[in-house]
């Protein structure tokens, strides 16, 4: 539990390196954020997408890089001195995980979005769709407000691809204006990660709408790390233990594999 409490807490706040050589290439295809050329009040000078986090903050993601900036820190964007600037494409959902592997292969998961009420009238209840892969673990599914409060899931109906459509009432409306956290706790069933002595994470993206995601995996008791893909922004030990941390913006259905190779 304080692992889980110091990366919920530092995820959103370290900004460090990340190691995606192919940025601009993966970014080309898409009719989504423009490249800015951003100064900063500090004199430092970088190009990259441009996007809120919260109110006054804003994330500046360049090629090897997702810099955490508060407004004021900003000088100007694209030549101009302004006092307020245009902002290509807001972030319309952030999304962090904490994954535990588990000795038996499983993996508890956290996975958590924020989510804002931008209409007129009280938000009563979250539907959205799970696919095929995710049905597996619904008997271990729950979803958790803010306060706490664990929510049944309930299935609403079918989706074309065969995957289900669920809801959860709210136990605390979600009123117009607020916004707040929305958490996942389930257990993803043992899967094949033994390969020989050595055990491999991955996970592959593919989300069905852009998104800024910060996905922290924490390793069994003991584990050796052999090799991590893409290049973590932030790796350390917590209680003994690995903790590796990416970040990322990544566009609908973008597939960028995460990856860690250890023996436990």
């Amino acid at each position: 539990m304080k692992a889980r409490r110091f990366i919920l807490v530092t995820s959103l706040l370290v900004a460090v390196a990340l190691a995606a050589a192919t940025l601009w290439m993966r970014y080309g295809p898409h009719a989504g954020p423009t490249i800015h050329k951003v100064e900063l009040k500090d004199g430092e000078r970088v190009e990259g997408l441009l996007f809120p986090l919260y109110d006054h903050v804003y994330v500046v993601q360049t090629e090897d890089r997702s810099i955490i900036v508060d407004a004021s820190e900003i000088r100007g964007v694209d030549g101009e001195q302004i006092r307020s600037f245009p902002i290509s494409g807001d972030v319309v959902v952030v999304h962090q995980t904490f994954e535990e592997i588990l000795p038996t292969g499983e993996i508890d998961i956290r996975s958590s979005i924020r989510h804002r009420n931008t209409g007129s009238k009280p938000m009563r209840e979250l539907r959205w769709g799970m696919g095929l892969h995710e049905l597996e673990y619904l008997d271990t599914y729950e979803k958790l407000d803010v306060f706490g409060n664990s929510m049944p899931v309930e299935v609403v109906g079918d989706l074309p691809n065969g995957g289900k459509q669920v809801k959860v009432d709210l136990l605390r409306p979600l009123f117009p204006g607020e916004e707040t956290w929305y958490t996942s706790h389930f257990v993803y069933p043992a899967t094949p990660l033994l390969q020989g002595d050595v055990w491999i994470y991955r996970h592959m993206g593919r989300y069905p709408d852009s998104r800024l995601v910060t996905r922290s995996v924490l390793l069994p008791e003991g584990a050796r790390i052999l090799s991590i893909e893409p290049e973590p922004m932030y790796k350390l030990q917590v209680d003994g233990r690995w903790l590796v941390v990416w970040r990322r913006y990544f566009f609908r259905d973008d597939v960028v594999p995460w990856e860690i190779r250890f023996r436990p």
